[in-house]
């Protein structure tokens, strides 16, 4: 969890996960592209957890236990 969020208690830029850097990295490129050319973006996300062999969509408004059975399934072509 600290290496994808950081730290919660205090806003530190050094202690930023991977998360909040990608996505301010991906708002800066979209402040700069717009402002050089009129380009207009849209933005989607997607903030899934895999645990256990089960993905959870993370931004789901359903609670959906690790238990569940209706969860995505993760596999692998025979190939390997």
């Amino acid at each position: 969890t600290h290496t994808m969020i950081g730290r919660k208690d205090d806003y530190d830029e050094s202690q930023l996960g991977v998360t909040p850097r990608a996505i301010k990295q991906i708002y800066e490129h979209i402040t700069t592209t717009s402002a050089q050319d009129n380009t207009k973006f849209v933005v989607m996300v997607s903030f899934l957890e895999i645990y256990n062999e089960k993905v959870r969509d993370l931004l789901s408004k359903e609670a959906q236990p690790l238990d569940s059975k209706s969860g995505l399934r993760i596999r692998q072509e025979r190939a390997g």
